[in-house]
């Protein structure tokens, strides 16, 4: 083996790919769950904060997830790019489209209910937190591999 041979190094976790996400986390998720967090401590400041459901009982985090699934599809066709992990690409892709469809049918369907005056109980607003969390745990994702993926 020759002393002076350059070792190959992964670019994965060196490259822009990797940079790019991070900053997708600070300059898309955590801006986007700003306005959440400001509400939340408006809220506890004048003790008008009962509990946590109360910030994202009417579907906001939905409209969180399709922001973030949307900017992070934008960055993945952003750039005209190889045959280089195109089924991946395609994978994160569409899981970002069917969390956009997801998430605004979600969000129209609890507006629609708000709206109307029909009443919503305890049970079904337990329902609106825990659907809008997975939401934004799967948009997150699928958005961080669209962006991870969007470099190749």
């Amino acid at each position: 083996m020759e002393k002076n041979q350059p070792q190959k190094q992964s670019t994965f976790l060196k490259g822009n790919g990797v940079e790019k996400f991070i900053s997708w986390l600070k300059f898309s998720v955590i801006i986007a769950l700003l306005p959440i967090a400001l509400n939340a401590l408006s809220l506890g400041i004048t003790g008008q904060l009962k509990s946590f459901s109360q910030l994202v009982a009417h579907g906001e985090l939905f409209l969180v997830a399709t922001a973030i699934s949307a900017m992070a599809l934008r960055e993945l066709f952003r750039f005209r790019s190889g045959s280089s992990l195109k089924i991946f690409k395609v994978m994160a892709g569409g899981a970002a489209i069917v969390i956009i469809i997801l998430s605004l049918s979600y969000f129209v369907d609890i507006l629609a209910a708000y709206l109307s005056g029909f009443g919503i109980d305890e049970q079904q607003i337990n329902i609106i937190v825990q659907m809008s969390f997975w939401s934004l745990g799967f948009a997150v994702f699928s958005g961080g591999c669209c962006i991870l993926l969007s470099e190749y």
